[in-house]
Parts: C-alpha cells; structure tokens; sequence
C-alpha cells in the first residue's frame, strides 16, 4: 500500500494532535470452503519504524527515572531486549524473534499542520 502522492503509509496515516504509528506488521487470513469466517493463518514479525533497542543494562545505567517494573517484567517474561519508540509518545515492548527495526525519522507536523490534513 503506499500513498498517491508517493508518501509512505507512516506519513499518510496521521492521528490527532500529531500521533504517529510506531510500527506495523502483516497477517493472512483464509477461510475453507465451509468456513463462515476467515482465521489468522500467518502473522509477520513487527516492523517499527525507529526507535533504540534496549537490553537490561542499558535500563540499569538509565538516571532519568524509575525502571523497576520494566526490569522485573524484563526478568520475569524472560525479554532480553526491548524496545523503545516515541514517534508521538513512548512506548516500550518486547522486540522479539521476527521483528524488525526500520531506520524512520516521522516528519514533524505543527498541531495546525496536522489538522489541514498536510503531509
């Protein structure tokens, strides 16, 4: 999918107030012949666009704030690396097996800017 202005998708799909997507990813879906529904088949690693990855050290050294549930859930879901994004506000996950990290920089939109619908 991408844009008619030749855009990329992460530049077309705005949210209010300047909000960006911080990733996507792809899943399959088939339906049998007797099915009445299709079902998930296939679902692709998560692609973010941009973003650090972090392992537990990198937390540890970290002087901007309290980190000890993000490191207990680290420790307890057995999550090696993590990853941070704030394309519009930040947000961490688990970057597993599969995902992908892209090289993206988000345009910067003005509130106004973003409400004309400008990209």
């Amino acid at each position: 999918m991408g844009c008619r202005d030749g855009g990329t998708d992460g530049e077309r799909n705005k949210e209010p107030d300047g909000a960006t997507p911080f990733g996507f990813y792809f899943i399959t879906r088939e339906r049998g012949k007797k099915d009445l529904d299709s079902r998930e088949t296939k679902r692709s690693g998560t692609y973010y666009l941009g973003g650090v990855l972090l392992n537990a050290d990198d937390i540890k050294n970290r002087t901007d704030g309290d980190y000890s549930i993000l490191l207990s859930n680290m420790a307890c879901n057995n999550w090696p690396t993590v990853i941070e994004n704030k394309n519009s506000w930040k947000i961490v996950q688990p970057f597993r097996k599969g995902d992908t990290l892209l090289d993206w920089k988000p345009k910067q939109l003005t509130r106004e800017e973003n409400l004309e619908g400008k990209s």
